[in-house]
């Protein structure tokens, strides 16, 4: 495989470490379900032992894609990521290889799943290919960077990357982490994160030309899972703005929140009100801006329905100093028992190089996962609750200096986000000059009245434009106003703060 020197390997492991997947966390039962003997035997005659474990696995199973599903569980829980090819290179990739030392790299996967599927009586090949992920430079190398499988089910091949489906590397450390996100992927969805050497091997009706892969954004299975689609106004995978700049997605069936930050390339500190998103139906459409002409990512956000999975990494301080003496407190409390506590810390390891604790996943051990995920909702360390669904480079134009070091849209607050049918249609801008006259206008299918709140005493209510719809108002920002804050009320007494803009 062309992957098998230890730069492009590198590069290869690298590529999936921001793959972190919130679906398909329960594994076929038949993974754990095997005699002790086989399963341990396997990885010391391999040759031997492949065929009869691999047929005691899919045994009495008639279904095809059923038998892929419990081969790909079998490798996730078995095979780790080797991260030894970061520092002394990679290692023999064939099938008994891999099962001895128990670790592969993206060839080493895929060849095992092929052979499985062999002797599980399917069509399965090892495709190389190209891949997108937090270290694809925006462009494709000379040589492919990754390796997955297609595999027959029925009339139909199917792709399957197993290896972004076992976990993922963070500082040459593998960290296990389950999941189906690339395993039923349509080849519509697929091919943003993948590209084959052969064009065929795309498996779609109108292949994609290698530039416009390298054109198009990444996106991860979760986007699709949640029922996303790129819209009429998409970004790309790196898009240059020279001021506000609007970027779409839609949804199908039941509409979720959506939000969207921005971020540094390089840091994990929010620019503060740097972007702005509304809804309008099935439509989420993110305004941005940047400061400076430096990389940035847009990230889009929408809250997790999975809500049984742990949160992904603690700080050693969050982790030290809050978790483990919040859980204590728990035990005094009597709000868990001593055997809870005692399974909290054996569940988690450090990463030295960045200073984190990760879950040691094991998605068969129930007893421990209720009782973690137990202590971190009382301790209300559970984690955010939202997944990243997309995420894309913005950057300055040539000639645009960003619009500085400034506040760029007013804040806004859930009432406003959550409103049917409001949306802010002027100013568009966080900062208001105190003393000049701005015109207001706002659009509402929730609220009956929206008012400029001074003091308590003190309304200044917009007034409604037959004709349009509007909610307007001409304003004179008062010279010792630190902020406009606009409210709204669906019965003209009870109002709730909307969004508020910063002056100077």
């Amino acid at each position: 495989m062309k992957c098998m020197t230890k730069l492009r390997i590198a590069a290869t492991a690298l590529a999936f470490v921001a793959l972190l997947p919130g679906f398909g966390i329960s594994m076929n039962p038949r993974v754990r379900s095997l005699p002790k003997d086989l399963q341990e035997q396997v990885f010391i005659t391999p040759e031997e032992t492949l065929p009869k474990l691999t047929a005691a696995l899919v045994s009495g199973v008639s279904d095809t894609a059923t038998k892929v599903r419990i081969l790909h569980d079998w490798i996730c829980d078995n095979i780790a990521y080797d991260c030894d090819a970061f520092t002394v290179g990679v290692n023999k990739q064939d099938p008994s290889s891999v099962l001895q030392k128990k670790k592969a790299v993206c060839v080493g996967y895929s060849n095992l799943m092929a052979v499985m599927c062999y002797y599980a009586g399917m069509e399965a090949k090892v495709i190389p290919g190209w891949s997108k992920g937090f270290n694809y430079p925006g462009y494709l190398r000379e040589e492919s960077d990754h390796a997955w499988n297609v595999i027959k089910i029925g009339n139909r091949w199917q792709q399957v990357d197993v290896t972004w489906d076992a976990g993922y590397v963070e500082y040459r450390t593998f960290i296990k982490r389950y999941s189906t996100e690339w395993l039923n992927r349509k080849p519509e969805e697929f091919i943003y994160s993948h590209l084959p050497e052969e064009e065929k091997w795309q498996l779609l009706k109108e292949p994609r030309s290698p530039e416009q892969f390298v054109k198009e954004p990444y996106i991860q299975g979760i986007f699709f899972d949640y029922g996303f689609s790129l819209g009429k106004n998409a970004p790309d995978y790196t898009n240059y703005i020279d001021g506000i700049s609007n970027f779409e997605i839609t949804q199908a069936g039941a509409t979720r929140a959506v939000r969207c930050e921005l971020y540094p390339a390089d840091g994990i500190e929010r620019i503060p009100l740097s972007t702005w998103y509304e809804s309008y139906g099935n439509r989420t459409v993110a305004t941005v801006d940047v400061p400076d002409g430096k990389t940035y990512e847009l990230k889009f956000f929408t809250k997790r329905t999975d809500g049984s999975r742990q949160k992904k990494f603690f700080s050693v301080e969050e982790f030290e100093q809050e978790l483990i003496p919040k859980a204590w407190e728990l035990l005094n409390a009597g709000k868990i028992t001593q055997k809870e506590l005692d399974f909290l810390e054996p569940s988690f390891f450090k990463v030295e190089e960045n200073g984190r604790y990760y879950p040691v996943e094991d998605l068969f051990a129930t007893a421990r996962n209720n009782a973690v995920l137990k202590i971190l909702k009382l301790t209300d360390m559970a984690g955010s609750g939202n997944d990243t669904i997309l995420s894309v480079e913005v950057k300055a134009m040539e000639g645009y200096a960003g619009y500085g070091n400034k506040i760029r849209f007013p804040v806004m607050y859930d009432p406003f986000l959550n409103a049917r049918g409001t949306h802010l249609v002027a100013p568009m801008q966080g900062l208001l000059k105190k003393g000049e006259s701005v015109r207001m206008e706002m659009a509402s299918a929730e609220f009956t009245t929206l008012a400029v709140v001074e003091s308590e005493e003190s309304f200044v209510f917009f007034t409604k434009n037959k004709k349009t719809g509007r909610f307007e108002l001409d304003y004179t920002v008062p010279q010792a106003a630190d902020g406009i804050s606009v409210y709204g009320s669906k019965d003209g007494r009870n109002f709730i703060t909307l969004l508020v803009f910063l002056t100077e």
